[in-house]
């Protein structure tokens, strides 16, 4: 069961500011967090916890410590605690209702997972309560990828849609957004109003217990929704209900140039029905929709995830939910998303696209902005295409790969830092990709390709316009 949390609200902001201090102090940062996914993947979840409690006892660190009481509910001794935080750190965690005592040992009631530059209290794993307003779990993996693309460098507004415990609100407050943080889940939002007090937050965040209601009316400059898991996830129901609905509210609650942006996990069908979904859901709303799609886990690591958040303890109930989650999922693989919807103008662009990614963890709003603007000049009528300048992206390399007898050779295009997946090169790309390497008119470009096959540019205009169209789609070149 979940544990209370009267103690947690009713705390004066100087015990919570100090608890936050004392860790800080033990250098129980997103380091340890990171080193923990080191020694085994998190979608494991309570498979891997009793191999990170074995690793983190022969650490004589502060922070490992404090890992093993609130990451890994592991049993520490006072003592322990005590080196680690401060002598006052035993009773003061008693007195907020933070760990209690056990035969082996103080144990915690809560995690504490340090985000970016915050710390989020959570209910565990091992905690679920009767239904579902009655769990709020950490930020995980799919979380910190959207926290990664918050563009809030000019300030707004930022709405936090089921914000849980508020990690995602919390940052964009702590990084100049004016931001508001709903969840349908009263003790999620009880837990993110902790988060806020605990970070020094509570005046410049606003958390709203309550669905898209609770802001009908209002306007924001970014959206984000954080992930939600979607058992019954298929080709045909992609997105949860709750997402279908806001992106059905979207064209009212996002200011003009706004942008939202969904992390979703779906089955593998290429992101042949993802996008339709999304686009259907906005209606005849105006806006540009970019499907970010990475390979995402296995469809076995899926159900072996979700069945460890049903029954952490691993018993017979994971073992029939396994099987159930794993027979739900009808591709054998998993696309990971990243969905950036753009309110655009009446007279805006309004396309779709669908862009393949390596991995979503590179991902940064340079990234999404670059690629945005791309496919606004590839959305472009040809004359106006023709008058503009483009050129390759510093981030690509060229590799020139062949076989130990030198039979098969290739060569594709790979990216260092950013999240684009890798591209084969043809002849023809090659000479196109050399005329990029420096900013050029595609006017001009088609005019060197001409040149290069020996042939009229009227001829070869087409199959230039496609081939920068289709680069500025896949983040190859740059406006």
């Amino acid at each position: 069961m979940t544990a209370p949390l009267d103690a947690l609200t009713a705390a004066r902001g100087d015990e919570l500011l100090a608890l936050r201090d004392a860790l800080a102090a033990a250098g129980y940062t997103e380091a340890a967090v990171a080193w923990l996914d080191s020694l085994a993947p998190r979608h494991l979840r309570a498979a891997r916890v009793p191999l990170l409690r074995w690793a983190l006892r022969s650490s004589p660190e502060a922070w490992a410590a404090c890992a093993r009481l609130f990451l890994c509910d592991d049993a520490v001794s006072e003592e322990a605690v005590a080196q680690a935080l401060g002598e006052d750190a035993p009773p003061s965690l008693r007195s907020l209702g933070v760990v209690q005592d056990t035969p082996d040992g103080l144990r915690a009631r809560f995690r504490i997972t340090p985000f970016h530059e915050l710390l989020v209290v959570s209910d565990p794993e091992w905690s679920l309560g009767p239904g579902p307003n009655a769990h709020a779990p950490c930020p995980d993996v799919r979380t910190a990828q959207l926290a990664a693309v918050i563009d809030v460098a000019g300030g707004g507004e930022v709405l936090d849609f089921r914000c849980g415990t508020g990690a995602l609100a919390l940052l964009a407050a702590k990084r100049g957004a004016r931001a508001t943080g709903v969840d349908g889940s009263p003790r999620a939002v009880q837990l993110a109003c902790i988060n806020a007090r605990l970070n020094d937050l509570d005046r410049a965040c606003e958390l709203l217990d309550g669905g898209l209601a609770a802001v009908r009316g209002r306007s924001f400059d970014r959206i984000v929704a954080g992930p939600r898991a979607t058992p019954g996830a298929s080709r045909e129901q992609p997105i949860d209900d709750a997402t279908l609905d806001l992106l059905a509210a979207l064209p009212d609650l996002l200011a003009p140039n706004g942008r939202a942006l969904l992390r979703v996990d779906v089955p593998d069908t290429r992101g042949a029905s993802l996008p339709d979904r999304v686009r259907d859901a906005l209606g005849d709303a105006r806006a540009s929709v970019l499907v970010l799609a990475a390979p995402g886990p296995s469809a076995d690591d899926v159900a072996i995830e979700r069945a460890a958040a049903v029954d952490p303890t691993l018993g017979d109930r994971y073992a029939r939910e396994v099987v159930a989650q794993r027979e739900r999922l009808a591709a054998g693989s998993t696309l990971s998303a990243l969905v950036q919807i753009r309110s655009d103008p009446p007279a805006g662009p309004g396309w779709t696209v669908v862009t393949e990614a390596s991995t979503l963890d590179r991902c940064t709003p340079r990234h999404l902005d670059r690629l945005t603007r791309g496919l606004d000049v590839a959305s472009l009528p040809d004359e106006e295409l023709l008058a503009a300048v483009v050129r390759l992206t510093g981030d690509a390399r060229l590799v020139h790969s062949t076989d130990l007898v030198g039979v098969h050779e290739d060569e594709r295009l790979v990216f260092r830092r950013s999240p684009f997946a890798e591209q084969p090169v043809d002849r023809e790309a090659d000479v196109l990709l050399a005329v990029f390497s420096q900013p050029t008119l595609v006017a001009d470009a088609v005019t060197e390709y001409a040149e290069a096959c020996e042939q009229p540019p009227s001829e070869v205009q087409e199959e230039v316009l496609v081939f920068v169209r289709t680069a500025l789609a896949r983040g190859l070149l740059v406006p």
